[in-house]
């Protein structure tokens, strides 16, 4: 639909940071280009090399790395979709919810967890960005609710000097 309005699941988190600007947020939905972002791009590569170096390893080795057991028995990944692919319209309305979570592993019960590295060391200091997060995976749990799970409960993981944040989903028989 030409006027249908397209947001992701991270830009809708923008709306939860305590300090949450209007004017800003205006900017970079419209703006073709800004020069500023909010993190830097060298994070989406720190991000996807993580996700490399998981699957490599669970490739390899057949288990989870870096501490991930203890989040259950993991069986496997699915590589995540592209926005393009991981996506909603949001009934009644004219909108498309987008979302590219970083990760899904499989549990031998069935379950999946939607996962989303974060590249930095946990710090309390950014307990302030959770609510955005927070947000963030809630979005892609809907956008998941619609396509094939139910019942995402969420949970922060702070494995070493890294963390994630994962939504474990219970999917449909």
């Amino acid at each position: 639909m030409p006027n249908q309005l397209r947001i992701s699941a991270k830009n809708l988190g923008e709306l939860a940071r305590p300090e949450f600007c209007p004017r800003c947020f205006w900017l970079r939905a419209h703006a073709k280009r800004l020069p500023f972002q909010i993190f830097p791009g060298v994070f989406s590569s720190i991000d996807a090399y993580t996700k490399r170096v998981i699957h490599a390893w669970m490739d390899r080795n057949g288990g989870a790395p870096f501490g991930l057991g203890e989040l259950g028995r993991i069986t496997g990944y699915i590589d995540p979709p592209s926005h393009h692919r991981f996506r909603m319209e949001v009934p009644g309305h004219d909108i498309l919810f987008t979302g590219a979570p970083d990760g899904i592993l499989t549990f031998d019960d069935g379950s999946i967890a939607i996962i989303d590295y974060k590249t930095a060391k946990y710090t309390k200091t950014q307990d302030k960005l959770m609510p955005m997060y927070v947000v963030q995976l809630n979005g892609y749990a809907a956008i998941a609710g619609s396509h094939r799970v139910r019942s995402c409960d969420t949970t922060r993981k702070t494995t070493g000097n890294h963390w994630m944040l994962m939504w474990q989903c219970k999917t449909r028989p």
